[in-house]
């Protein structure tokens, strides 16, 4: 039984969106037919019971018997009140706390998922309101194009509320072929050393796979090399930050 909701402005009848009410129908068996708008004594008198509000006016209407929402209790639900992180770059970790507020002050438990597979997220419910998610850094085979959506449940006990949005895993390669660049990186695939030429002052970084970092060198000369062969075999993202400039491309090491 579906029933249209009429709601008004003010007075004590006024409905809050936020807000889970439990409610139930009137209605009446004699073992032949079932009444709505009824009690154990049978049908009410239309006339009496049955109005219909349009407007700001009531009228009566004979063909609308009574049905009367028998109102047992309401739930106030809680809120997520933070402004979630929508991006994250490629070869960077996801931050984002999470915080609420509950209107009757219960105490609420946090819980969070990821849609990706590839996305190692944790999520710590630190049992004041507020959840820690993170994830190591983000390296996926898709290569800085695999955005993931994270759905958040607060839950009061009585009722629960939901945060979910997507992140987008920004690509923040400046070129498609590292060689036009200032740094120059070779060989290409590697065996056993890697050069990387003017990367003056310069952070390198290489990454697996999964994410790990596997080298950093904070402050590079002017000409670095890296021995790769103590490196397993397979692909590595190599990661050059220099200030506000960062050139990121596969690396394929062989042995």
């Amino acid at each position: 039984l579906t029933l249209p909701l009429i709601s008004i402005s003010a007075g004590d009848n006024v409905l809050d969106p936020q807000t889970n009410y439990y409610a139930g129908v009137e209605c009446y068996s004699n073992g032949n037919n079932i009444y709505l708008g009824a009690d154990s004594e049978g049908p009410h008198l239309l006339h009496l019971a049955s109005n219909l509000r349009l407007g700001a006016t009531w009228y009566w209407i004979h063909t609308l018997p009574l049905v009367r929402l028998n109102l047992s209790g309401t739930d106030v639900l809680p809120f997520i009140t933070s402004t979630p992180i929508y991006d994250v770059d490629f070869l960077d970790a996801y931050s984002y706390t999470v915080t609420t507020y509950d209107p009757q002050g219960l105490p609420v438990t946090l819980s969070a998922t990821a849609s990706s597979p590839d996305i190692s997220m944790q999520a710590v419910d630190n049992g004041d309101g507020t959840m820690s998610i993170s994830t190591p850094v983000i390296s996926t085979t898709s290569f800085g194009d695999d955005d993931f959506t994270i759905s958040i449940t607060v839950d009061n006990g009585i009722a629960s509320n939901y945060q979910q949005f997507m992140v987008q895993v920004a690509n923040v390669f400046q070129v498609e072929d590292i060689s036009k660049t200032e740094t120059l990186i070779f060989p290409n695939p590697v065996k056993h050393t890697l050069y990387c030429r003017n990367p003056e002052n310069a952070i390198i970084q290489i990454y697996s796979l999964t994410g790990s970092l596997v080298y950093l060198n904070k402050s590079a000369g002017s000409n670095k090399s890296i021995d790769m062969s103590l490196f397993n075999e397979g692909t590595y993202f190599i990661k050059i930050i220099d200030g506000n400039n960062v050139v990121i491309n596969k690396l394929a090491h062989i042995k």
